[in-house]
């Protein structure tokens, strides 16, 4: 699993697809990816978890939808491997 953060949104922004993206192929619930969507507009940073081969993908299709999104490499260099 490889980390995914979300740090924001542009105008115009596909909010239905970008929840539909969490939920098909980051197999998280519709529930949670609403709540997910919503903390994004309101402005907060958000991790999640996915499938290192699907990082790749959805952060290009949550570009496409109007959501910025990287690759976090190691979510807390403090913390020994």
């Amino acid at each position: 699993m490889k980390k995914i953060k979300f740090t924001g949104w542009k105008k115009g922004m596909n909010k239905i697809k970008f929840i539909q993206l969490l939920h098909h192929k980051a197999g998280i619930s519709l529930k949670e990816a609403k709540q997910i969507k919503d903390e994004i507009v309101d402005g907060k940073t958000i991790v999640i978890s996915a499938k290192a081969e699907m990082v790749d993908y959805l952060i290009s299709q949550a570009e496409v939808y109007g959501v910025y999104a990287e690759v976090i490499d190691n979510p807390d260099p403090e913390t020994p491997q």
